[in-house]
């Protein structure tokens, strides 16, 4: 089974629930948090060792997620 690479656009209270269950799926490997606040986008990249940024569109257009 192949791993899906998945971003969580917007750390808000769905975004929240997003990060917690990708955490504990197997075939799920969150890679990158975006946020408009940098400094949430960062703590949460940090906590998870994802990378982050506050451009929706520029994750939006990378083929690998």
């Amino acid at each position: 089974m192949s791993v899906i690479k998945a971003t969580v656009i917007g750390y808000g209270v769905w975004g929240r629930n997003h990060v917690l269950v990708y955490r504990e799926l197997p075939d799920v490997e969150l890679v990158t948090v975006v946020d408009a606040n940098p400094g949430t986008a960062k703590e949460i990249s940090q906590k998870d060792n994802v990378s982050w940024d506050t451009s929706a569109n520029k994750v939006i257009a990378d083929p690998e997620i």
